[in-house]
């Protein structure tokens, strides 16, 4: 999911706005720029305006470009080639949504993601292995980390957290940084091959209601997973431990009544969905 969804497409104003500039550069000593070069100083002098810039698939290996650039609220640089997360003291206060999913980003500091108001953070598909204290990212609810290489999660974590994904990764264990999310409501570990079972006591989970664990190496789960949080949704797909060994676990009662009344109250838009895989 990204913070930008959606391709931005060239605009009949970018094209005529690219032809002027072009038309301007070949009447002077100077050579005409390339095309793509172009149109992302249109979209950036656009992005003054509009505050939000997609700079998608754009072939820019670093974000020198967008560094200052003025009360930015969402820019989405993700496919790129970019190594390095650079800081955009410019929009510190005002960037509200961060997109550098799929580029080439190992690792990344406290300081380059501190924006006071940023609420959706996705470094997906990098080459992570770890995640530094995000804890003072106090309005951050979404944080999707997934197709990276992080075995666990140790770092502090914002409180505000409401959805994490750490798809597709090495995870192991759930860390008790994670244990600790009172408003964590969605969780998604799937394909994470090491990951065997979750931690005993789950009661900091209070708000948990999806809990992806489908192709992982599940072989058993905690009953305060059914008693002690608000979940609705479990895939448990593709594990060894079945949705029959499920069903036989005491603990599981409980879910089973909740899941019943969730469908009876239609508490989900008024959609029956699937809430055992």
């Amino acid at each position: 999911m990204g913070c930008c969804s959606g391709k931005e497409k060239t605009s009949v104003g970018d094209e005529q706005e690219l032809r002027r500039r072009q038309q301007k550069s070949a009447s002077g000593t100077a050579s005409a720029p390339d095309k793509g070069g172009s149109i992302i100083e249109v979209k950036i002098a656009r992005a003054k305006k509009a505050k939000l810039l997609n700079l998608e698939s754009s072939s820019i290996r670093d974000m020198t470009e967008v560094q200052d650039l003025e009360g930015l609220k969402a820019l989405d640089v993700n496919q790129n080639d970019i190594q390095e997360v650079v800081m955009l003291a410019q929009s510190r206060e005002t960037l509200k949504k961060l997109n550098l999913s799929s580029n080439k980003i190992k690792s990344f500091t406290t300081e380059s993601v501190s924006y006071t108001n940023l609420n959706t953070l996705n470094l997906s598909g990098n080459a992570l292995t770890a995640l530094p204290d995000l804890s003072g990212l106090s309005q951050l609810k979404e944080l999707y980390v997934s197709r990276n290489k992080l075995k666990s999660v140790m770092s502090n974590l914002p409180p505000m957290l409401h959805t994490i994904d750490l798809s597709h990764n090495h995870v192991a264990s759930v860390a008790p940084q994670l244990l600790c999310l009172k408003k964590l409501s969605t969780l998604n570990l799937s394909c994470n091959t090491p990951l065997r079972t979750l931690p005993s006591d789950l009661a900091g989970l209070v708000e948990l209601k999806d809990l992806d664990l489908s192709a992982c190496s599940i072989v058993e789960l905690p009953p305060s997973l059914f008693t002690d949080t608000a979940l609705l949704r479990l895939d448990i797909s593709r594990n060894p431990l079945t949705e029959k060994d499920l069903k036989a676990m005491p603990s599981c009662d409980a879910w089973l009544k909740r899941q019943a009344t969730a469908i009876n109250k239609k508490i989900q838009g008024g959609a029956v969905v699937e809430l055992i895989k």
